[in-house]
This record gives C-alpha cells, sequence and structure tokens, in this order.
C-alpha cells in the first residue's frame, strides 16, 4: 500500500483503515502539516466527502486519484493524479492506483534520496536483526 511505501522512504504515513463512524478517530490528529491522498475512482461517498471537508478544515493538504471526478472535486483538493481504467475492462482499478503509487514513491525518493536510502538501509538493518 502507498503509506507502507511512502514509510520505507523516509516519510512519517499512516492507512487510513476504516470508514464509516471510525473514520473519525483516525483522522482526529490529521493537520496542517499532514497531506491527504483520496483514491476515489468514480463516485464521491459521504467518507471522501467529510475527508475533503475535515482536510481543508485542519489545513491539511490533499491529493486526489481519480478517473473522472476531476471537474466535481477540482476545487477542494490541491493536486489531481488520473488513473483512468481501461474501456476495455480488461485491468482492473486498482491497477491504476498501483502505477499512481509507484510514481508518487519514486518522486519522493527522487526529491529526498539521501532520507530514501537511511531508511532503506535501516529497513534492512533491522529485517537483518529479526533474521529476514
Amino acid at each position: 500500500n502507498l503509506a507502507l511505501r511512502l514509510r520505507r522512504t523516509g516519510l512519517s504515513t499512516r492507512r487510513l483503515s476504516t470508514d464509516g463512524f471510525r473514520l473519525a478517530d483516525e483522522v482526529l490528529n490529521l493537520g496542517a502539516k499532514d497531506v491527504l491522498v483520496i483514491f476515489a475512482p468514480g463516485r464521491v461517498t459521504r467518507d471522501i466527502d467529510v475527508l475533503l471537508d475535515h482536510a481543508q478544515l485542519m489545513g491539511a493538504g490533499v491529493i486526489l486519484v481519480t478517473d473522472e471526478l476531476h471537474e466535481r472535486l477540482s476545487s477542494r483538493v490541491d493536486a489531481i493524479l488520473t488513473a483512468p481504467h481501461t474501456p476495455t475492462g480488461l485491468t482492473s482499478e486498482s491497477l491504476s492506483a498501483i502505477l499512481i503509487s509507484d510514481v508518487l514513491v519514486q518522486g519522493i525518493s527522487a526529491v529526498a534520496p539521501d532520507a530514501a536510502l537511511r531508511s532503506s538501509q535501516l529497513l534492512n538493518d533491522v529485517r537483518a536483526r529479526l533474521g529476514y
């Protein structure tokens, strides 16, 4: 997942893993120094709508990964990355999300290569001490 891979570049990240009532607990500490990456392929759910409002209220940045919500949400986000579906349906919506995640991780690594290298070395050291 994106949060895990970005953590491996040296960023402090976490994945929001719930929805509905419990989502409030997960975004409680969202702040102005945070960036929220939202994967929203084709529709705006109540959770996404609330996340966008909360991010704005807290001053957090928002990156939207979508295939068709550009116009509808452009005024509520800081950046939009297009993750198109194939017209044939031969690939799932997750394929585009995986590719976008790869690009984000590579971009962060390119901007802060020293931090990414230190984090990678530390990860490998801990794994070696664990016997992996």
